[in-house]
């Protein structure tokens, strides 16, 4: 498996994705928009609205699930990518592709629930946070935890004065 992270190893990401997609959703493939959406609306907004229907939709579609600033990605997550036992011309083979999930989004780890409620305040009916910052939280919050073997505190002047990401504008004196 690691040996297939090299560079020199085909990994066509996007094409294995697409195949699998397609695989997926097989005939109602033109119309999976409208499955992506009636997903959403039927299995996850009652009980995790704090995923946003959009980044749902642009994970279910493309992907990608926490994006980095506005960066584009010109090399392949290698990681996600495995063998899988398949048959061709009757023989047993083993088949490089993306086998990972395509239904179920990756927030349900840790971009649904955290111990800071502010991560959840609304405004207007909307959260003014999204599962990416509650993720990002979680896996600050961990690795400070495993660090220091204390509990991380988000800073009290944390409120949107930061820009997207909870913790824009940290410092190394706050996370010591």
């Amino acid at each position: 498996v690691l040996k297939s992270w090299r560079e020199e190893t085909e990994c066509d990401m996007e094409a294995w994705r697409e195949k699998r997609m397609r695989s997926y959703f097989e005939d109602r493939y033109d119309y999976r928009k409208n499955l992506i959406d009636w997903d959403y609306s039927m299995n996850i907004k009652g009980w995790a609205e704090i995923i946003h229907s959009k980044l749902y939709m642009w994970w279910r579609q493309e992907g990608i699930a926490y994006e980095i600033r506005d960066s584009r990605y010109p090399q392949p997550n290698r990681t996600l990518a495995s063998y899988t036992e398949g048959k061709q011309k009757g023989h047993s083979k083993l088949v490089r592709g993306y086998w990972g999930d395509v239904v179920q989004s990756p927030y349900w780890a840790l971009g649904v629930d955290a111990e800071d409620a502010r991560l959840f305040k609304k405004r207007s009916y909307q959260h003014v946070k999204t599962c990416q910052h509650v993720a990002e939280y979680n896996v600050y919050a961990m690795l400070h935890e495993l660090r220091t073997g204390s509990k991380f505190k988000m800073p009290d002047e944390d409120d949107e004065i930061h820009g997207r990401s909870f913790w824009g504008g940290l410092s190394h004196r706050d996370t010591a």
